[in-house]
């Protein structure tokens, strides 16, 4: 989204603000299982890469509490994981969650693949992780930063104000560099909830774009989003195979007016409204590039969310047999 469109002013955020509410704990449901990963040791490691700031405000009131800016940094640091040594010459791999924080499978699954995985494939593969991209977002249960934006539409370097989304590229823009080579894929993982109807529309209006609950498709399954400059087209291919063993692929012929093959979704990367999309940075620094969209709500709780989470894992899995 270009921000010279944006209508909102100072008051439409903060009437955003006051509605919402601290639905999750970062530090009872993320951060204390970073903690138990920082004691694996070993080829697992677990880096500080800053903290989330007020950007400039002093204070932020929200549900009721008043977070003065060094306590809403306090709140939130950052972490992601290295596993193994992306300067030894084996496949450099980046996985992304929580970009969204409301879409939750996202960071669950980058953790449980640090827990259950991750060592294993170590062998043949390093990693660098980012469990939980916008822990503001995770704990009200949102898509958006305390100040209203999107991180997934300020993966570039015109959003300096969206740390969600500029710090991570420094990680990566350095790893890059002291690996001398592309990362061999990233993955962002993502789900399109039923809520995208209620929390999609307001982003569009903000931006001059007439978008109702009744535009926004909601595919009944998994799909995923391939870069079309990827170098290894079967990748994909392997993704959905093993997806496909632990939800359903989405059975919809065409998704956001571009073709569904099989799961596999195709992005040109042309559209205006995408912007800033962390996918559309990884293709800068990865051969290939990935976006995961999980629809949770395909069976009851709790089934729908172990799914989710599942199907995150076995999209991990996928690329790696691709690569």
């Amino acid at each position: 989204m270009d921000p010279r469109k944006d209508t909102w002013k100072e008051a439409d955020k903060l009437e955003w603000l006051s509605r919402q509410k601290f639905q999750r704990s970062y530090a009872d449901q993320v951060l204390a299982r970073i903690e138990k990963l920082k004691a694996v040791g070993g080829k697992l490691k677990i880096q500080s890469y800053g903290n989330l700031s007020l950007q400039g405000r002093t204070e932020l009131v929200i549900d009721g509490a008043t977070l003065s800016a060094e306590e809403y940094k306090n709140r939130y640091p950052l972490y992601y994981a290295e596993v193994g040594d992306i300067t030894n010459g084996k496949p450099n791999i980046i996985v992304t969650g929580g970009t969204h924080g409301y879409e939750e499978s996202g960071v669950y699954g980058a953790l449980e693949f640090l827990e259950k995985h991750a060592i294993d494939y170590s062998e043949n593969f390093n990693f660098i992780v980012f469990p939980c991209l916008s822990p503001f977002a995770y704990e009200v249960n949102q898509r958006w930063t305390h100040d209203a934006w999107d991180p997934n539409r300020s993966f570039d370097r015109s959003k300096p104000y969206v740390p969600e989304a500029q710090l991570v590229m420094d990680v990566l823009d350095e790893a890059r560099k002291r690996a001398g080579k592309n990362f061999a894929a990233a993955v962002d993982l993502h789900e399109t909830p039923d809520r995208d109807k209620t929390m999609m529309p307001p982003q569009y209006q903000r931006y001059g774009i007439n978008l109702t609950a009744d535009d926004i498709l909601i595919p009944n399954g998994y799909y995923l989003i391939s870069g079309v400059t990827n170098e290894s087209p079967e990748m994909a291919l392997k993704i959905i195979e093993e997806v496909r063993k632990v939800t359903p692929i989405a059975p919809d012929p065409e998704i956001h007016g571009d073709k569904n093959d099989k799961g596999v979704v195709i992005s040109q990367g042309s559209d205006p409204t995408h912007q800033g999309l962390n996918q559309a940075y990884m293709r800068t620094i990865a051969d290939n590039s990935f976006t995961t969209e999980i629809y949770p709500e395909i069976h009851p709780e709790p089934r729908g969310s172990s799914e989710a989470i599942a199907a995150q894992v076995a999209t991990i899995h996928g690329m790696l047999l691709g690569c």
